[in-house]
């Protein structure tokens, strides 16, 4: 098993957003090219963001909830949001699959 901590800072016009979390991954598969993660993550004083997901191969699919903790809750009638993510891991420095040569 493998624990990834992660943390994110941003600012933009003034807004601050801090979220700080961890991820465990448990591979499976002969070739080990499949896993299995789950994590929680945590907003500056905004939410709680459980999360699970499966990758197989290079295809990862991931869902998200955030569990609203400020006073936002009170204008999503605490429901809180989800959200469902598609990822395609592609190693952008390997050479192609099939080059296709672009007409001048």
């Amino acid at each position: 098993m493998l624990i990834k901590p992660s943390f994110l800072y941003a600012n933009q016009a003034g807004a601050d957003v801090r979220m700080a979390g961890a991820l465990a991954e448990l591979k499976f598969g002969k070739e080990k090219t499949g896993s299995i993660t789950g994590g929680l993550f945590w907003r500056n004083n905004d939410a709680l963001i459980p999360t699970l997901g499966i990758q197989i191969k290079r295809i990862s699919i991931h869902f998200s909830y955030d569990v609203t903790q400020s006073n936002l809750k009170n204008y999503n009638n605490g429901a809180g949001a989800s959200e469902f993510s598609l990822i395609n891991l592609n190693n952008y420095g390997e050479k192609p699959i099939r080059e296709l040569d672009c007409p001048h």
